[in-house]
């Protein structure tokens, strides 16, 4: 901590300054008189805050706060919630966002912005609440861990995050299957269907049956697709 005005300098950011001594009119009408070292402690301040930001410290962005609240909401969390029940396209301030997608009208797509324009780091989670397909769709050519698309079925959820070039699906929990027996030896499957499944043709899917699908629901196999039943 240092005294801004005795002759010491800035000790920021190691540590907060303190003006505790002010500076006082002179006797003379009009006048003030300032130590030397006030100025120059001043100085040493401003030096350290600029050396602590660093050159443009906002980026592309229009102030530090902008930027610092891509990555922090107002209220100092990192993710935000943000609820969808319709088609939707992306947009750079849902980066962090926790999407929970109601799927339970139909099925919904969500659209990722441009890799680009999301920017290295961009993270988002998505979460289907509902009982048909959240289709999630990267921006044009782009791909999503090497795929056209990302289906997240009832109930599951998928962390995506970007390298500024193309979409990654960075962890889910539907990865492997339920299964049993030490090291998942024996992977297995439910004997009902009730949700809607949609292949979206570049994929192929098996099952060993019997299986049964719920009054009220389908499994639409588009072409390119293949579903075997063992």
């Amino acid at each position: 901590m240092a005294e801004l005005g005795a002759g010491s300098g800035s000790g920021y950011p190691g540590s907060l300054d303190t003006n505790s001594v002010l500076e006082v009119d002179s006797p003379a009408t009009g006048k003030t008189k300032v130590r030397a070292d006030v100025p120059n402690d001043l100085a040493a301040a401003i030096i350290a805050v600029q050396t602590e930001l660093g050159v443009d410290p906002a980026g592309t962005k229009t102030d530090v706060k902008t930027y610092l609240q891509l990555d922090h909401q107002t209220s100092g969390r990192h993710f935000h919630l943000i609820t969808k029940s319709s088609d939707y396209t992306t947009v750079s301030s849902d980066n962090w966002g926790m999407f929970r997608v109601d799927t339970s009208s139909g099925n919904v797509t969500i659209t990722l912005l441009a890799s680009a324009s999301a920017g290295d780091g961009s993270i988002m989670i998505f979460t289907n609440t509902g009982d048909n397909t959240l289709t999630i769709d990267p921006s044009g050519s782009e791909t999503l861990s090497g795929e056209a698309t990302l289906l997240i079925a009832k109930d599951k959820a998928s962390v995506i995050g970007c390298d500024g070039s193309n979409w990654h699906d960075l962890a889910n929990n539907d990865a492997g299957g339920p299964s049993l027996g030490s090291n998942s030896i024996i992977r297995t499957n439910a004997k009902t269907i009730d949700e809607n499944i949609v292949f979206a043709g570049t994929e192929n899917g098996s099952t060993v049956g019997p299986v049964t699908v719920s009054d009220g629901y389908s499994v639409t196999i588009t072409t390119g697709s293949t579903w075997t039943i063992i």
